[in-house]
């Protein structure tokens, strides 16, 4: 039953970073390019930008735990 429960819990936050967002998170004027990308790929219910690279592809996946831990590498 755990296991049940832990796929559960995984396929909820894949949905969630699949889904795009009803309203995008507001953003400081000042914010990185880089955090500024990694919102846009969020937002967008995680649709890859592929010019954007790993890094900011990736952070959406890392920040739902649903890669593996040596995935906290890339940075």
């Amino acid at each position: 039953m755990k296991r049940v429960e832990e796929l559960d819990a995984f396929d909820a936050a894949l949905s969630e970073v699949h889904n795009p967002r009803h309203r995008p998170w507001p953003l400081p004027a000042n914010l990185r390019w880089v955090d500024r990308a990694i919102a846009e790929v969020r937002d967008h219910g995680w649709t890859p930008v592929l010019d954007h690279g790993v890094r900011v592809n990736i952070e959406p996946l890392k920040e739902a735990k649903v890669l593996a831990k040596a995935a906290e590498r890339v940075k």
